[in-house]
């Protein structure tokens, strides 16, 4: 969850994951480090060829060892180019998500090839930085966990309406357009929220449970009020967090869904 926060990707089910990337990343420095001996061992290297030796040798270097680091510890793992990059970006006054895309640009004009093309892979799948549902959805006959992909996301008009009927106490039902929305509008609504997150983490969640609201921009939802009985567009996204240890996690997505 603190990944999401920070728009990273270490969720507890993605650690075989990011060790595969790991692995991939650790042969992509063993490659570029190869392609810079071949440019040393020339028969008559020319400065160009020289100054290549020296830079995809000290970059292969460094990314294989970003590779190793993260197969350990099975967490995204930034090259030193990159955090170094980064930094240089801060100092200037970049925002922290700018200067992190920065060092991130940096990193992958230097590769080439194989090694190059596993950073832009990668690179999209941190940028994207979104929560998984899944990982929050109660199991079933469990009573700890959510409920928001059972009950808020992809659900059709006709089931809306059932449910409408069966529930008389409720005045609006509705649902995310599909889990893809669901996901990348409920994270946006978590990191706009940081620091309320983190305030109520560190009180162990005294208070009870937090709901965060936030209107996001695009087709996120859509819902029926009994009132008028149609079904309109709806973009205003409302998470329910609960402080309760679930799937290794701190705290969970009891619901979220759109209003």
């Amino acid at each position: 969850m603190a990944a999401v926060l920070t728009r990273q990707s270490i969720s507890s089910s993605e650690m075989l994951s990011n060790r595969l990337w790991g692995g991939l990343q650790l042969v992509g420095g063993l490659l570029e480090m190869v392609g810079a001996g071949a440019l040393c061992a020339m028969p008559e290297p020319s400065m160009a060829s020289k100054a290549g030796c020296v830079v995809f040798g000290v970059h292969g270097s460094d990314t294989a060892a970003a590779g190793w680091r993260q197969i350990w510890t099975a967490r995204d793992t930034a090259t030193l180019t990159q955090q170094g990059t980064t930094k240089l970006a801060e100092a200037m006054k970049a925002s922290p998500d700018m200067a992190n895309h920065i060092g991130l640009s940096l990193d992958m004009v230097v590769p080439f090839g194989f090694a190059g093309s596993i950073k832009a892979v990668r690179a999209s799948r941190i940028v994207m930085g979104r929560i998984s549902l899944e990982m929050h959805e109660a199991k079933a006959g469990s009573r700890i966990g959510g409920h928001t992909l059972r009950k808020h996301v992809g659900r059709t008009e006709e089931q809306l309406r059932e449910r409408l009927r069966l529930e008389p106490q409720r005045e609006k039902v509705s649902s995310f357009a599909n889990l893809e929305r669901a996901e990348s509008a409920i994270s946006e609504v978590m990191r706009t929220n940081a620091t309320s997150i983190r305030q109520w983490a560190q009180s162990s969640g005294r208070g009870g449970p937090l709901t965060l609201t936030r209107r996001v921009a695009g087709n996120v939802g859509y819902g029926i009020t009994r009132e008028t009985g149609k079904l309109t567009p709806m973009n205003e996204v409302v998470v329910v967090l609960k402080y309760q240890t679930y799937n290794r996690m701190p705290y969970y997505i009891l619901t979220a869904y759109v209003g």
